[in-house]
């Protein structure tokens, strides 16, 4: 609430605001509306302005109660706003209170900060220097979630980079087997051909003339299919060898990964911890404002009553000086007696009323004798006007 501005943020993603709503209000009419899917809030060192950065959004300016003008409208990409701080906050409802309501509101706020325990000497001064605070904690609360970011997402794609290792491994160690059993097949196909050579060499049953020529034919189809499965086998040990280099790796950027992983939980730790400060702290500021901010609408209920009050027991005052005055001047002095009255009321009364409520609105100075001043006066001037009468 920065009036005459109210503004309203859905959600906060790193630091980011989403879906922002800024409403400014003249009395009690809105006359102009901003709305944008993200933008940042920073306040200036001297808090005196609040700077809005808003992105994708678009702008509407209505027609007031008494205006004639059609609602404009517009959008932008991106756009950075200044919004004045330090104006003097109005609660404009109060004016439309009932005197109950205001005597029971302003004790509902008492409960409240007796509850709290808190007493500001000047309200209005710690709002302020609080407000300067607020920026400090929400850049370093920005920088930490930022932080705290990366190292989730650092955490995310090293578990992701893991699970694609780990299905590495189970591939390759798949392949091996299968590798394996290739290279056993082959085996048994070598043993299965010298078998059978062996086999035909020992058959001496046979009765058919085995000439040198279909000896030599027999030796190189033997050669040549035992070469073959054996480069067969050499090929498979080959692609197994490649597969366990690449489980190796696998395990060795496993290994890095959670190395990283727990480096980024200690980061995490740390930063959770010092982000619970942070927030801990932003929570104190704003309870700091909160409980100024009641002492000062607590003051303003105040106010608000004795002014109902105050001008309701004047009449009592002007009693108290017409009755001592129309006795002193009798009918024949009407025009004096009158004339009197009002160079009382004018030169006298109105201006301690004026004074008074301007020193009302200063939080350092006491509301009784503010408000009450005039009346004090006209009650002092009727007691002494009676008095000269008793003692005529």
């Amino acid at each position: 609430d920065f009036h005459p501005y109210q503004i309203y943020i859905s959600n906060v993603e790193d630091g980011i605001y989403k879906n922002i709503a800024v409403f400014e209000f003249a009395e009690d009419y809105i006359v102009s509306i901003l709305l944008a899917e993200e933008g940042e809030i920073e306040i200036n060192d001297t808090g005196s302005i609040a700077l809005l950065t808003l992105r994708r959004g678009e702008f509407i300016k209505p027609s007031t109660k008494n205006s004639t003008d059609i609602p404009k409208m517009g959008s932008f990409e991106e756009a950075t706003f200044d919004i004045p701080l330090r104006q003097k906050v109005r609660n404009t409802a109060l004016k439309y209170a009932t005197l109950t309501n205001l005597i029971v509101r302003r004790e509902e706020i008492d409960n409240e900060l007796k509850i709290s325990k808190t007493f500001f000497e000047d309200p209005e001064k710690t709002i302020e220097i609080t407000m300067r605070e607020i920026p400090s904690v929400n850049e370093k609360k920005k920088e930490v979630e930022k932080k705290l970011g990366k190292a989730q997402l650092e955490i995310k794609n090293s578990k992701a980079n893991i699970s694609k290792q780990e299905g590495r491994i189970k591939r390759a160690r798949f392949d091996i087997n299968i590798f394996g059993n290739y290279i056993k097949a082959a085996r048994n196909n070598i043993n299965r051909i010298t078998q059978e050579k062996r086999n035909e060499e020992n058959n001496k049953s046979r009765e058919i003339v085995k000439t040198i020529e279909d000896k030599q034919k027999r030796e190189e189809g033997f050669l040549k299919k035992t070469l073959l499965i054996k480069k067969i086998i050499e090929k498979e040990k080959r692609r197994i060898r490649d597969k366990k280099r690449k489980i190796l790796i696998a395990e060795r950027s496993i290994g890095e990964e959670s190395k990283k992983i727990e480096k980024a939980t200690v980061i995490i730790e740390e930063t959770d911890l010092l982000k619970k400060q942070l927030e801990k702290e932003h929570l104190t500021l704003s309870k700091r404002i909160e409980g100024a901010r009641k002492q000062k609408l607590k003051r303003e209920l105040s106010l608000n009553i004795h002014k109902r009050l105050s001008p309701s027991f004047s009449c009592l005052t002007f009693m108290l000086i017409g009755i001592p005055l129309g006795i002193m001047t009798r009918s024949s002095s009407m025009l004096v007696s009158l004339g009197v009255s009002f160079i009382l009321i004018l030169f006298f009364y109105y201006p301690l009323v004026a004074t008074g409520l301007i020193l009302a609105e200063n939080i350092t100075f006491p509301i009784i004798p503010s408000v009450w001043g005039a009346n004090v006066f006209n009650f002092i001037v009727g007691l002494v006007l009676f008095r000269n009468i008793f003692n005529k």
